[in-house]
């Protein structure tokens, strides 16, 4: 189980739809929970009254006044200077910013954070949001996002995930998430689906007939594998004790067959991998993680598997995407 939560905060109110999620988890896990601000603004002024003037501390105390009551001594509340390398920036860029919170997770251990996205429209673009590609791309821990809408609160609200669904691409990367799923279901005795995508070669190609989905040859070969590959993983997880079924979907979208099958499989949580890359670089996985998590009506847990595999972020200007 997990001991210790960030959830950064920007000052607006939709990143605060993180709270309810992240104090139902750190109670669950008895773990600390670390509601964290970077300062982007002004700093600290005396008016004539000597009366000291900071909104951000002032935001901060705030926060902290709503959740002591609920987590007691197990909630830490951080104002991180925007300074990177003795460099203080007025106005600090993302990168900046998501470099101090990436500092905060290696120097506190945090392991896990959660925050809030807009899905469809990306990730929210207010401080948090033209931070969250920067930060989530070089994570070396699970990021859970949420998208809260009025029609879905009670989805949201329902932290306990119980039935987690696992999509995988056949690679030993994509099953480094596996353990992460398990580490966030334990606490609640969850179920896991496995899910292996074979999307038709022609599609993944973008080229041919929409008839193609019947006509590749080696559909019916790569069906067998994938059954064979998600029947080997669940046999092993479930040897290992844990709660688990496979199944196997062809489809000509390897993103739209997953939110698919999470909805129709009443599934609470999606617990997806991304190499963290982009541009030319980017691998089918790490585009398909990316529309997961923007079309998903489910919470979507993020492993950035490459930098989990290794615990350190790698050069930033070798990736250009979050997921």
């Amino acid at each position: 189980m997990y001991r210790s939560i960030m959830v950064p905060l920007d000052g607006s109110p939709f990143s605060e739809q993180a709270l309810p999620v992240a104090i139902a988890l750190a109670k669950r896990c008895a773990a600390r929970l670390h509601l964290v601000h970077v300062r982007t603004g002004s700093r600290p002024v005396r008016g004539r009254a000597g009366v000291r003037c900071d909104p951000e501390r002032d935001y901060l105390d705030a926060i902290a006044a709503r959740t002591s009551d609920e987590l007691s001594d197990s909630v830490s509340f951080a104002l991180l200077a925007d300074t990177i390398a003795g460099v203080s920036y007025s106005n600090p860029p993302r990168r900046a910013i998501a470099d101090v919170l990436r500092s905060y997770v290696r120097e506190h251990g945090i392991e896990l954070v959660v925050m809030t996205t807009h899905g469809r429209g990306g990730l929210s673009r207010a401080w948090l949001g033209s931070v969250a590609d920067s930060f989530i791309r070089q994570s070396s821990v699970p990021v859970l996002l949420i998208r809260p809408e009025e029609k879905d609160r009670a989805r949201v609200r329902r932290t306990a995930a119980r039935h987690i669904l696992i999509p995988l691409d056949g690679s030993e990367a994509a099953e480094r998430v596996i353990e992460e799923a398990i580490k966030f279901g334990k606490p609640t005795d969850a179920r896991y689906s496995l899910l292996r995508v074979v999307t038709p070669v022609s599609v993944i190609a973008d080229f041919g007939p929409p008839s193609a989905l019947f006509d590749d040859p080696t559909l019916s070969d790569r069906r067998r594998e994938a059954v064979e590959y998600v029947s080997r993983l669940a046999e092993r997880l479930s040897d290992e004790g844990h709660d688990v079924a496979g199944a196997v979907v062809i489809a000509p979208s390897a993103a739209s067959a997953i939110t698919e099958y999470a909805e129709a499989h009443d599934t609470d949580l999606i617990a997806i991998g991304t190499r963290g890359l982009g541009g030319p670089q980017r691998l089918l996985l790490g585009s398909v993680a990316d529309k997961v998590v923007r079309t998903s009506k489910q919470p979507v847990l993020v492993c950035n598997t490459a930098l989990a595999a290794t615990g350190s972020p790698r050069n930033e200007e070798m990736v250009a995407m979050a997921v």
